[in-house]
C-alpha cells in the first residue's frame, strides 16, 4: 500500500504560489509531481498548471519509462504551444518531477531544479541530477555545494518545460522497499534544506503529513523566500 501527501506554501515572500504537485487516486500504484512554474505570476502558475494536470493523465498500472517520457514530451509541447500562440503567456515554463510508483518499484521522469530524494535503509539518497548552471559547475568541480548555495546565477536553470523543443528529461529507474519514503519537492524546499536536515525529518517518528509539514515549516523558518511544496509516499505494508 502506497500512502501519499502533498503540502505546499507561497512562502514568507512570493505574492502567488506558483508550484502545483499531485499524488495518485489509489494506494496501489500511481503517480507524484512537483511542478515548479516561471516566467512571472500568472505564466508561471500556468505553466505548473499545464504540467501537473497532462502528466497526472499517468494512470495505468503498468506505466513504463517510455510512456513517462512520452508524458513530458506532451508537456512541453502543450506548454510551448500556448506561449507561442498566447502573448500573455509568452516565455513561461516550469520544473517537472514526477515519479510512479508500484509495491516495488519507482519510475522518474525530471526536469529543472525541483528533485527527488529515497529514505530507505536509514539513508538518504537524492535520485535526480540539477539541471542548472550551479550545479554544472559543481559537477565540474568549479564550486563546492557552499558556494553554490550562495552564488549569484543559483536560480538560473539550464533544462525545463515549455522553452524550447529540444527537450532532454532525466529517466530513472530503481527499487523501493517496505517502510521507505520517496520525497519530491520544489527548490523552495531544498535550497533551504541541506540532506542532513531532510534526513532528520524523514527518520522522526510520526505521519508522512506531520514530516511534510516538518520540512515546510523548517524552510519557512530559515527564510522561505520562495515557494514551498513537498509530495511524501511512504510503501507500507499491506493491511491483513
Amino acid at each position: 500500500m502506497i500512502k501519499c501527501c502533498y503540502k505546499t506554501h507561497i512562502g514568507n515572500k512570493r505574492d502567488s504560489n506558483e508550484d502545483r504537485g499531485c499524488v495518485p487516486d489509489t494506494v496501489n500504484f500511481g503517480l507524484i509531481a512537483v511542478a515548479d512554474g516561471m516566467g512571472g505570476h500568472k505564466c508561471g502558475e500556468k505553466a505548473s498548471d499545464i504540467a501537473i494536470h497532462s502528466i497526472s493523465r499517468l494512470k495505468k498500472e503498468n506505466t513504463a519509462l517510455d510512456d513517462i517520457l512520452r508524458a513530458m514530451i506532451s508537456v512541453n509541447e502543450e506548454i510551448l504551444e500556448m506561449s507561442l500562440t498566447d502573448d500573455k503567456y509568452s516565455g513561461m515554463g516550469t520544473t517537472l518531477t514526477c515519479a510512479f510508483l508500484t509495491s516495488d518499484e519507482i519510475l522518474i521522469g525530471h526536469i529543472g531544479d525541483s528533485r527527488a530524494y529515497l529514505f530507505s535503509g536509514n539513508k538518504l539518497t537524492q535520485l535526480t541530477t540539477d539541471h542548472t548552471y550551479v550545479a554544472e559547475l559543481q559537477r565540474a568541480g568549479l564550486i563546492d555545494e557552499a558556494q553554490a548555495r550562495t552564488h549569484k546565477y543559483r536560480n538560473v536553470i539550464t533544462r525545463c518545460c515549455g522553452v524550447s523543443i529540444d527537450f532532454e528529461p532525466e529517466l530513472k529507474k530503481c527499487g523501493w522497499e517496505e517502510s521507505d519514503i520517496i520525497l519530491v519537492c520544489s527548490d523552495g524546499l531544498h535550497s533551504e534544506l541541506n540532506d542532513k536536515q531532510i534526513f532528520d525529518i524523514l527518520s522522526a517518528d510520526g505521519s508522512i503529513e506531520s514530516r511534510a509539514d516538518s520540512l515546510i515549516n523548517l524552510a519557512l523558518s530559515h527564510g522561505g523566500d520562495d515557494n514551498i511544496t513537498a509530495v511524501l509516499s511512504q510503501n507500507e505494508e499491506e493491511n491483513p
